[in-house]
């Protein structure tokens, strides 16, 4: 009998270049392929991929990403993409437009899923698994593959009480029919073992992508020690203090230098350079539109920084380009902020945590004294550590047997 299984993602497109889009398809993409590895025959498994209420422009839109999946991986799956009719935002009756466009795409899904006989859906992240909402009456085993808590995101975001509380009450009715959750951080499943405790819960964290990430071997000596941001600008990932860190750093070891791998508008990251004073011949602002790219830029790096302050939204997160760092070699400047990775680099001595609640300056010395101890084997280490534990490669059997069981 043909077991058919749909990866679910609503209000964006799955092959945006994005990294909350990068990981919904690299979990696609890697179950297709363990497919075919398995030596699975092809009426044994059917899968199909849901992108729903996708903005027109994303379709529209020349997109590389996009192309590859429709040049290598269309032809192996059943598909539906489907554009958004509502548009909404946060505020005014644009609202009303909003819940509109979540009931026209539930109503849908159900359709799908029972004209298409469908037994499993992995919903990615909580806009996808808050749709199914119409489905609940078919017979479908439903996996939630949670990237972390939206609670503690609408809190931060100063969404209202009423709203958040809404979504607390409906998100709590949802997980108490769920069977699996594959959760993205292992403090997930101590925030939600109280109000689903018939689930099982799965370990899949942001893996990087080991095709294009590794660890290219030494770097030449005599060269300034190069710092690594990569990411946005972006409140919760603390740039600002990143670049003031880096300053206190550059001026007390000016042979130094901090690259800056940025999304963002680099003029905006310009003046956020000229606001925080620092040298502007120390900061080299670049973008990786590719992982390859990714991987050479930061295989001219020495260390890493992933700053985090202590609220909730980071408590339960688990950033991809943690796995990348360490993938290419490189320690981390990490602080308690990210549960998960306070942890790793603290019981695996993977890198350096600062504490935020001292000036920042005065965490210097001791990032000093640890890159004074980073060699070209411990550098090795990060990546070795890296391949074993936050790879594709060594985790997707799992996951792959977790949503084919």
């Amino acid at each position: 009998m043909t077991k058919r299984i749909a990866f679910l993602n609503y209000n964006q497109l799955p092959f945006s270049n994005t990294a909350h889009s990068m990981c919904f398809t690299n979990l696609f993409y890697r179950f297709v392929d363990q497919f075919y590895l398995t030596g699975h025959k092809e009426d044994d498994i059917e899968i199909h991929l849901l992108g729903l209420s996708i903005k027109p422009e994303e379709l529209e839109t020349p997109n590389a990403n996009f192309d590859y999946y429709k040049n290598n991986y269309a032809g192996k799956v059943t598909s539906l993409f489907t554009q958004k009719k509502y548009l909404n935002s946060r505020s005014g009756p644009n609202v009303f437009y909003g819940f509109l466009e979540f009931i026209r795409t539930s109503w849908l899904l159900r359709k799908y899923l029972k004209s298409n006989r469908i037994d499993t859906v992995v919903c990615y992240s909580d806009a996808a698994f808050y749709i199914i909402f119409f489905s609940l009456t078919l017979n479908v085993d439903f996996i939630f593959d949670c990237k972390g808590d939206r609670i503690s995101e609408l809190i931060y975001d100063g969404r209202s009480t009423v709203f958040t509380k809404v979504n607390d009450l409906y998100q709590n009715f949802l997980l108490r029919r769920i069977r699996k959750i594959l959760i993205s951080s292992t403090t997930l499943e101590d925030l939600y073992i109280d109000r689903c405790k018939k689930a099982r819960f799965i370990e899949n964290t942001n893996y990087y992508d080991d095709k294009f990430i590794r660890h290219q071997g030494s770097l030449k000596p005599g060269r300034k020690t190069r710092f690594v941001y990569s990411g946005s600008t972006v409140r919760y990932q603390m740039f600002d203090e990143t670049l003031l860190l880096f300053k206190y750093y550059h001026d007390k070891y000016p042979d130094s230098e901090l690259l800056l791998l940025i999304r963002d508008d680099h003029a905006k990251v310009r003046e956020k350079i000229e606001f925080a004073g620092l040298d502007q011949q120390s900061v080299i602002l670049a973008f990786a539109p590719s992982l390859k790219e990714l991987n050479d830029y930061l295989n001219t790096c020495d260390i890493a920084i992933m700053l985090r302050d202590s609220v909730k939204i980071n408590f339960y997160a688990f950033p991809t380009k943690f796995a990348e760092y360490l993938a290419a070699g490189l320690p981390v400047i990490g602080t308690i902020g990210v549960y998960d990775t306070w942890n790793v680099i603290r019981q695996n001595d993977l890198g350096v945590i600062i504490n935020l609640e001292h000036p920042l300056n005065e965490e210097i010395p001791k990032i000093h004294d640890f890159i004074s101890r980073v060699t070209p084997e411990f550098k090795c280490r990060c990546a070795d550590w890296a391949l074993q534990h936050l790879s594709w490669n060594h985790n997707i059997q799992r996951i792959y047997d977790e949503i084919v069981e």
